[in-house]
């Protein structure tokens, strides 16, 4: 209910923004997104946890600073996906349009 709610504050505040995210958010869209997402944490904490020395290392492990590596990590990842999908899906959206002749009526558009 609560969600539906928000659905429909949304779509009244922003319905361009409405359309694009009800036309982009398919349930299978979604969960590929989330499947790499885990797949490549999990990849990325196996990794960084490889590097960890074994029991018998007789060294302190510093966490928080392992776990800021991590965290370092997933920004930097976060950062760059973002980037390179935005600058994709603007590519797409616009060829899109101009295929279909209504690059125009976009560029007079407020």
């Amino acid at each position: 209910m609560a969600l539906n709610n928000l659905v429909n504050q949304l779509g009244e505040l922003n319905p361009q923004m409405f359309r694009e995210v009800k036309g982009r958010f398919k349930q299978r869209n979604v969960l590929i997104t989330v499947a790499i997402s885990l797949i490549g944490q999990l990849v990325l904490l196996i990794d960084l946890g490889l590097e960890l020395p074994d029991g018998f290392g007789g060294f302190e492990i510093n966490w928080p600073l392992w776990w800021q590596n991590v965290f370092v990590c997933l920004s930097l990842i976060g950062i760059f996906s973002l980037l390179v999908v935005g600058t994709y899906m603007l590519i797409s959206d616009l060829s899109k349009e101009e295929s279909r002749g209504t690059l125009n009526f976009l560029r007079l558009a407020p």
